[in-house]
C-alpha cells in the first residue's frame, strides 16, 4: 500500500524520485466529494495506509508528511501511500544531513507538535500523530483544524484522542 520507487537521485536541479503511477484519484479529492466516508470503509482504508507505514518504520523511514493529499486512491480503490519527499532516515539508522536542526517540514494540521518545533527530531510516533489526523479528517469529513470529538463516532474518539496527544511518548 506504497507507492512504489523506482529510482532516486539528484541532478543539477535537486534531489528525485522516479515512483509508480497511480491511476486514480487522492483521499482529499474524494473528501471534497463526500463528505464522509463510513466508518467500516475508514478503517479498512486507514488500515491499509498503517501497514505500509510499518513497513516504512522497520526500514527506518519517517515519512513527515501523512495527510489526505498524499493517499491515493487507484481505480480499484486501493490506498497507497505517496509523497515521500520530505522522508529521512530514524537517527538509529542514519541522519540525512538534509533536514537543518529547527527547520519545519510537513503540513501544519497534519503535523505532530513535535514536527511543528524542529522536523529533525520526528520519528515513528510522529507519523503516527499524522495518521490519527488523517483517520479523523476521513470520519469527520473535515480538516484536524479544530478536532472535535462529537464530529466523529464515539468507537473511534479513544484512539484518536491519545494518537494526537500533544507529548508524543
Amino acid at each position: 500500500n506504497a507507492v512504489q520507487v523506482y529510482d532516486f537521485g539528484s541532478d543539477s536541479l535537486g534531489p528525485y524520485l522516479v515512483m509508480e503511477y497511480v491511476d486514480g484519484q487522492s483521499l482529499s479529492d474524494l473528501l471534497k466529494t463526500n463528505e464522509k466516508i463510513a466508518p467500516a470503509e475508514a478503517v479498512e482504508l486507514i488500515s491499509q495506509i498503517c501497514d505500509a507505514l510499518s513497513v516504512a518504520h522497520n526500514r527506518g523511514i519517517v515519512h513527515r508528511d501523512i495527510k489526505p493529499a498524499n493517499i491515493l486512491l487507484t481505480a480499484e480503490g486501493v490506498p497507497k501511500l505517496t509523497d515521500f519527499g520530505l522522508a529521512r532516515l530514524e537517527e538509529s539508522h542514519q541522519d540525512d544531513g538534509l533536514t537543518r536542526d529547527g527547520a519545519i517540514l510537513g503540513t501544519p494540521y497534519y503535523m505532530a507538535p513535535e514536527q511543528a518545533i524542529d522536523a529533525k527530531r520526528v520519528d515513528a510516533k510522529s507519523d503516527q500523530w499524522s495518521i490519527a489526523a488523517t483517520f479523523y479528517s476521513i470520519l469527520a469529513g473535515q480538516s484536524p483544524r479544530n478536532m472535535r470529538m462529537a464530529r466523529i463516532p464515539e468507537a473511534f474518539h479513544d484512539v484518536v484522542t491519545v494518537a494526537t496527544e500533544d507529548d508524543p511518548d
